[in-house]
This record gives structure tokens, sequence and C-alpha cells, in this order.
């Protein structure tokens, strides 16, 4: 399952992300999915499926089990009955999240939270960040873009992504995030 991968830290991680978005009583009162419903972004609760070699799905299903992750392997006869549009001939092993995964329609979510932002006043910036200015306690005063532009800010938000270790840099904070390439397909 999709459930942090194969790392004990990430699938953790994710668990934890997941009883806070949506748990009633975790802290945030299941804030997040309520959040995206409330913005009309369709949250999917579904599991994701991986298939193939039997060996890797195996062993990644008892690290992603002894974590916690609710996952399960499927046989391939049971992917059929399962999933009748699959044909499961030359597959060898599928492994299903059961709880905790699924996903919601990412574009929306960004051009719902922009059309917000906007109608409280914000205003998009394009624009590179390549460093921080800071004031004279060390507090970030300004990002710097790339083509010398300078935004005056009381507060700075690292929201680069996969870029985000990068730009941490140029803050002088070493950030363990680290860019992996994944490919899901739905």
């Amino acid at each position: 399952g999709e459930s942090g991968f194969n790392d004990p830290v990430g699938i953790a991680l994710m668990i934890g992300l997941v009883e806070l978005a949506t748990t009633e009583g975790a802290g945030f009162e299941g804030v997040v999915w309520d959040f995206l419903r409330e913005m009309g972004i369709a949250v999917h609760e579904k599991g994701y499926l991986y298939l193939g070699a039997a060996a890797p799905l195996r062993a990644l299903n008892d690290v992603q089990r002894a974590n916690g992750a609710d996952v399960a392997l499927i046989p391939p006869a049971d992917l059929a009955v399962r999933f009748p549009w699959l044909n499961a001939t030359d597959i060898k092993l599928g492994s299903l999240g059961l709880s905790g995964e699924g996903w919601f329609d990412g574009p929306a979510l960004h051009a719902e939270v922009l059309r917000r932002a906007r109608g409280q006043g914000a205003r998009q910036v394009a624009g590179e960040a390549l460093g921080f200015e800071r004031d004279a306690n060390g507090r970030i005063g300004a990002v710097l873009l790339a083509g010398g532009t300078r935004l005056e800010c009381g507060h700075a938000v690292n929201a680069a992504g996969p870029w985000a270790r990068a730009l941490a840099s140029a803050a002088g904070i070493a950030l363990p995030v680290h860019a992996r390439r994944r490919t899901v397909f739905v």
C-alpha cells in the first residue's frame, strides 16, 4: 500500500497525518477532511493497489504491517474476483491499502485556496525564491526573488515541495527533505 511506502518513519508519519486529518478528537477534529469537503473538494478514501513480483511485495507488506499500516496481500485469483476489470493472468501478487489511504483533487484545492486568498486581499507574485533577508534579530523580513524583486514579509512559509531543502538551505536551515520520483496510475 501507499502508507509511507517502505520506511518505518515515513509509515508512522503517514499514519499519524491521516489520523490527524480524519479522526474526531485527534486534536484537529478531522479538520483537514472537513476543510476539503467544505470547499467542495471530494475526498476519495480508497486504497492504492500495487501489482508486482511476489518477493518484493511480500517484503514491503511485512515492513508496512509491522509499522501499523492497514495493508493486505492479494493473490492473483482473488484480484480477478475483487477487480473484474483487471487481467490478472500475468500478475504474481497485489498489495492493497485497506484504510488510511486515498486522494483528492489537488489542482481543485489549489484553485479554491487561491480564489479565497485573493478574495481576502492576497496577491499572487510569479517568481523563484532564491534567498531571504533577515532583520537585526535574525528573523526573516523579506524573500528575495530571481530578477532582484524583494518581498517584505512578517512570516515566510517554505512551500517549495521537492525543492524545499534547497530553499531552506538559503535560509540557513538544514531540512531533511529529499525529492523522490514516484508514479501513480489512477
